[in-house]
């Protein structure tokens, strides 16, 4: 991000955790002139962030990355990802944004342009589990992801709202 920001860009999602006492103090340190959304999968990540924004007076937010049965990255849904949305809504100086889908396979389109089958049961977990978030009521407001799409399905009528790259999905 450090390089990026030197080379003018003004926004960045940090998809992997940041838990290293110097990574967080620079992040930190960035959010005064940079807008900075941090994803995070565990209460302490959410946690060493708030610590170290409060310290300088710097705020940021934050998406919750969902486990989409890969067992790779992310809270489970369901009541795992209730209770992490409600802890860090708790936090100072974070603010729960939305979910992260970290699905980095290619995403292909059929013969009728329809999404790949897995993005779609992975983005209909997110929008399950972000209505559940909701229920609580803990705003939570949209779903971003890092799934690559092939042309044909960023023609997809599934696709309601495409930005630039990670997408968004605002409902």
């Amino acid at each position: 991000a450090k390089l990026l920001a030197v080379a003018g860009f003004q926004s960045f999602i940090v998809t992997r955790p940041v838990v290293d006492n110097d990574a967080l103090e620079l992040l930190a340190g960035m959010t005064s002139q940079h807008s900075f959304t941090v994803v995070v999968d565990h209460f302490r990540q959410a946690e060493l962030l708030s610590h170290a924004l409060v310290a300088i007076g710097a705020a940021t937010d934050v998406l919750l990355d969902v486990d989409l049965g890969q067992q790779t990255t992310g809270v489970r849904p369901g009541p795992d990802s209730i209770n992490l949305a409600a802890a860090i809504s708790q936090l100072p100086r974070v603010r729960l944004r939305g979910i992260f889908l970290d699905d980095r396979s290619p995403g292909t389109a059929s013969e009728n342009h329809a999404i790949d089958p897995s993005f779609a049961e992975a983005l209909a977990v997110a929008r399950h589990c972000r209505w559940m978030i909701e229920s609580h009521p803990i705003q939570c407001d949209e779903i971003i992801t890092a799934f690559e799409f092939s042309a044909e399905a960023l023609n997809a009528a599934e696709i309601a709202a495409v930005m630039t790259s990670p997408m968004r999905f605002m409902e």
